[in-house]
């Protein structure tokens, strides 16, 4: 039975998926099954991920129609046979030594998760890759289930993505990710948090997330983005009801996601019919925003100007957009 199992959904990634699967198959641990979800690609995909299980015995490679991520993840889940599960998306990659790293800090720590780093990076003009890691990386520890629930809605020590980490893979029991939604992530983390007993973090970074223009935080406004106000309201209602000492967290979080939401809608210039709504919503929470100790100065200062000139404001998120922040 191999002791980690890396689970790789697949959907028209041509263009990034070999470098996915290289930094996958060179892991300096080497006891691993890598299990691959062909999620209906139309492109080149499928014969891109035949080619690397022809030469990499370790690779099982299921092919199916398209049902979404959260659908390939779940199906990777149940055939696996690791003691760990992680997760890495197929248009990102990852450092040699990631599973390694992860895996020693759980097992040397007896945690139930193990996170690193991630590096920001964005593809350049040149075709080169930027990258950026906005935390300390010699900062680590130890966190309960509590403070980590706390920590994941204001993204510090534990982060709401999924496959930043290494978890014992019992956490999925009877658990499963949420279908026909995007921001599944968000929405099965606090459930993984509040499973475990010990989590242990690193800063230091081993995973490299993509931003690139079908990327789910840098492609332009669709409908379908309403799902981070539905999955951010759902787990504050999560955590009103069984968790309410991180409720200030959950808060922050929800608010967030709509003004996440409506800046997305700005810089895509979309005439969204519903933008008129959301915006009377933060408007009238203006003083629970403002009064949130999790937004940083930058943040509320740009929300006071959202509340005072919203031709402005449009204008400053479209410049830090260009900015790459």
């Amino acid at each position: 039975m191999p002791k980690v199992s890396i689970i790789i959904p697949v959907f028209n990634v041509e263009n990034y998926l070999e470098r996915c699967l290289k930094s996958v198959i060179a892991q300096t641990f080497k006891d691993i099954e890598i299990i691959i979800i062909n999620d209906g690609s139309t492109d080149k995909s499928l014969e891109i991920c035949k080619k690397f299980a022809e030469s990499d015995k370790r690779i099982i490679l299921i092919s199916q129609k398209n049902k979404g991520v959260s659908a390939a993840r779940n199906i990777g889940i149940n055939i696996s046979t690791g003691k760990y599960l992680s997760f890495v998306d197929s248009d990102d990659f990852i450092t040699p030594d990631m599973i390694e790293f992860l895996l020693t800090n759980i097992e040397k720590h007896d945690a139930d998760i193990s996170s690193c780093g991630m590096y920001d990076c964005y593809i350049q003009n040149n075709n080169k890759i930027k990258k950026i890691c906005n935390k300390n990386k010699n900062n680590h520890g130890m966190i309960n289930s509590s403070e980590a629930l706390q920590e994941i809605f204001i993204n510090g020590k534990v982060s709401l993505f999924i496959y930043d980490k290494l978890y014992k893979r019992e956490l999925f029991d009877n658990l499963k990710f949420s279908e026909n939604i995007i921001y599944e992530d968000a929405e099965i983390m606090p459930k993984i948090i509040t499973k475990s007993n010990k989590i242990f973090y690193s800063f230091k970074p081993k995973y490299y997330y993509l931003r690139h223009e079908n990327s789910l935080t840098s492609s332009k406004f669709r409908e379908k983005d309403l799902d981070i106000i539905k999955v951010s309201k759902k787990n504050l209602e999560f955590i009103k009801k069984n968790h309410d000492y991180a409720l200030k967290q959950a808060e922050f979080r929800f608010f967030w996601s709509y003004l996440a939401l409506i800046d997305k809608i700005i810089w895509s210039d979309s005439n969204f019919k519903e933008f008129d709504n959301i915006l009377k919503f933060v408007k009238k929470n203006k003083f629970s925003i403002i009064s949130n100790k999790y937004f940083t100065l930058k943040r509320k200062m740009l929300f006071v100007l959202l509340l005072v000139n919203i031709n402005l404001y449009k204008k400053a998120i479209k410049f830090f957009h260009k900015r790459g922040k």
